[in-house]
């Protein structure tokens, strides 16, 4: 019969002790004046609040709604931020495509060199073209020339190797001037990949470069 009545009194204690720990009051202030009930009316649920329990202990406190102003800012705080994250991840990608070409900065540099001089032996292929064209292109107009000096028509034919070394010097010229602009694209994306690659030794893959203390890069490159 012991455990019977031992089970009963734990009943009867939880059923004194629930209301008092169930009990609870809400502080909030209205018009700069204190109140405490037992219930907060909705229209002042936004103005924060706190909840107190039965002894007057703070149990939680609700912090007042934010106004327009607020979550306008926290609105773009989070498409900040979401765009923050977009730019790292969208940089940790360029950073790791990178790091797969080059593994320090001399190797960008070599690559440049490199790349300089496949141009300039190109350029130089398409001058000597040019030039070997000049005494052919010379012939041709003299030839033509005869013709215009007597009066008559230039032959078809004649005219035609005229106008096709013409066109193909004019050709090998522009090809001269694209490889010339071209140094200076080269020249910027080297360089870029080159500073690119001294961050990388420093700060890990994905780092904005608004997060980068390039004296701190200087600094570790001047102990190498």
């Amino acid at each position: 019969m012991k455990p019977v009545r031992w089970c009963v009194c734990l009943i009867a204690m939880s059923i004194w002790v629930l209301p008092a720990e169930a009990a609870r009051l809400y502080r909030f202030e209205v018009d700069g004046r204190i109140i405490l009930k037992d219930h907060i009316p909705v229209e002042y649920t936004g103005m924060g609040y706190d909840v107190l329990n039965s002894s007057g202990m703070l149990l939680e406190s609700v912090p007042p709604a934010p106004t327009p102003e607020e979550l306008a800012e926290i609105k773009a705080n989070e498409s900040a931020a979401a765009a923050r994250k977009t730019r790292m991840e969208q940089q940790q990608a360029e950073d790791l495509k990178l790091l797969r070409l080059y593994e320090k900065p001399a190797d960008v540099e070599r690559a440049r060199q490199r790349k300089t001089e496949e141009i300039n032996t190109y350029i130089a292929l398409l001058r000597r073209r040019i030039d070997g064209l000049e005494e052919k292109l010379r012939s041709a107009q003299a030839t033509a020339g005869r013709y215009t000096k007597d009066n008559l028509p230039v032959p078809e034919d004649i005219q035609g190797e005229v106008d096709e070394i013409v066109s193909a010097q004019n050709e090998f010229r522009r090809d001269i001037r694209d490889r010339q602009s071209e140094f200076g694209r080269i020249t910027r994306e080297y360089a870029e990949q080159y500073e690119r690659l001294r961050i990388l030794q420093v700060y890990p893959a994905g780092t904005l470069y608004e997060d980068v203390d390039f004296d701190r890069v200087d600094r570790a490159f001047q102990t190498r």
